[in-house]
């Protein structure tokens, strides 16, 4: 394993799964999920002109969007994991894990194309995440 993660490695699949937190009940399969990290930025400003004096880095947090394709249960949660499992064709995974994810928007996106049902999409905030990883612990570098 240890030559296999140090080269390029690409997965031919992905398994995203929302998971109750300190459970290991499915709550949910996820179609598709994007996330990014932030952080947040502002002016710091000094007395008297009203130029500011640099950018000030603040807080520093996780968010995205997610939609999901198949309940399993059916009253909500209030926070959950997204569980991230990548499979390549040797047998070889990886996983990541978004922690604490809690809903905050629930959109549904117009195609002109296709005026029909097209699934929901739900902004989140998390309060962390486990890089990706291969299955003994190490980190993936590809990622």
């Amino acid at each position: 394993m240890d030559e296999f993660s140090k080269t390029y490695n690409g997965f031919s699949g992905l398994n995203m799964v929302a998971m109750p937190k300190n459970s290991n009940a499915k709550y949910a399969w996820i179609q598709a999920v994007r996330f990014q990290e932030t952080i947040e930025k502002a002016p710091m400003y000094t007395g008297g002109p009203y130029k500011y004096i640099k950018w000030d880095k603040r807080k520093r947090f996780y968010t995205g969007v997610l939609i999901f394709n198949k309940f399993f249960l059916q009253e909500p949660i209030n926070e959950f994991d997204i569980h991230l499992l990548a499979v390549d064709e040797f047998g070889h995974h990886a996983s990541k894990i978004i922690h604490e994810v809690e809903i905050l928007e629930e959109g549904k996106p117009w195609d002109p194309h296709n005026m029909y049902e097209v699934d929901k999409q739900y902004t989140y905030i998390a309060k962390g995440y486990t890089p990706w990883k291969w299955s003994d612990g190490t980190p993936c570098n590809s990622y």
